[in-house]
């Protein structure tokens, strides 16, 4: 850091080396904010330093932010029956099978219950407790200059640009499936937010409970009389991610032998079905289901309440 940044890669010195080499060496800064810290003033001393350390940095972002990342998700109901469980081979472990059984309501402070989230509060600024790790820390040692390509490595960019290929998708890593939110965005006539929409009333989020959720009770109590209870994703890692990371990020294409399914049309045909007689103020205004002609019976009500005037 002493000597500054450098945009020469023949200032790299002893770490002249493969950009996987590199790679590999920021993988060995530990998980710890320490670690952390240390791969990003690395980073800050050349540019091509910075682009490796970035991806590091990245990654604890995403282990910051998103912890459930690839884990396997369920929403269980209260009426499930333990040896009721989502199809597919080791989808649900034989010792899992104990913990989603009975009642699960107190097994932390605020409970597992589902409806324990309508008191979550939504705040498009949390990466404002991300960015504090480093700056109490680092921004009385550095440059005015460094602090600015500091908060350009750490700042999470969740933009899209508009292409398609690096459009935000929520995947079933274990069914190789996506949804794209640019089409959920469109069920309610409004824009990306990156990973959101800017109609926080059915984002993807949303999108993923009606494909998680189990039971072996049908009961919902939706206007939706379809098989909610039998998500074909329950217990399915799943992730939300960019587009391109499905054929880019190791651990998402296997490799390059995992190949995705966009099924993004059948999925918001359900999507639809439930909000449409649930929720329709929330659907624009062209998917509202049209509302029934009254019938005679309504019309001689109607007519009887609000006879002519004499």
């Amino acid at each position: 850091m002493e000597c500054g940044h450098s945009t020469d890669t023949r200032d790299l010195g002893a770490l002249d080396l493969p950009y996987d080499i590199l790679r590999r060496l920021f993988e060995q800064f530990s998980d710890e904010d320490t670690g952390i810290m240390d791969a990003l003033c690395l980073s800050l001393t050349n540019s091509f330093l910075c682009e490796i350390g970035q991806h590091r940095v990245y990654d604890h972002l995403r282990a910051y932010h998103a912890p459930w990342y690839l884990d396997r998700i369920i929403c269980i109901g209260d009426n499930h029956c333990g040896d009721d469980m989502p199809p597919g081979f080791g989808v649900i472990k034989d010792h899992e099978q104990d913990i989603l059984c009975g009642d699960a309501a107190g097994h932390n402070q605020r409970g597992s219950r589902l409806f324990n989230a309508d008191e979550t509060t939504y705040n498009r600024d949390f990466a404002y407790c991300w960015e504090s790790i480093f700056d109490g820390r680092l921004s009385r040692r550095l440059s005015e200059m460094e602090c600015k390509r500091m908060a350009a490595v750490i700042k999470p960019d969740f933009s899209w640009d508009g292409r398609p290929e690096t459009e935000w998708v929520l995947i079933s890593w274990s069914a190789a499936e996506y949804v794209r939110a640019s089409k959920v965005a469109e069920l309610t006539n409004s824009r990306c937010d990156g990973p959101w929409t800017t109609q926080q009333c059915l984002g993807l989020g949303h999108v993923l409970i009606t494909q998680i959720s189990w039971s072996s009770d049908d009961s919902t109590g939706l206007v939706y009389q379809g098989p909610v209870h039998r998500g074909r994703w329950a217990g399915h890692h799943i992730a939300i991610t960019t587009k391109d990371q499905l054929t880019e990020d190791e651990d998402l294409s296997s490799e390059g032998a995992r190949k995705y399914t966009d099924v993004t049309d059948r999925v918001l045909k359900e999507v639809l079905d439930i909000w449409g007689p649930d929720e329709p103020g929330v659907l624009a205004e062209q998917l509202r289901p049209a509302a029934p002609a009254p019938s005679y019976d309504e019309f001689s009500l109607l007519f009887a309440c609000y006879g002519p005037r004499r």
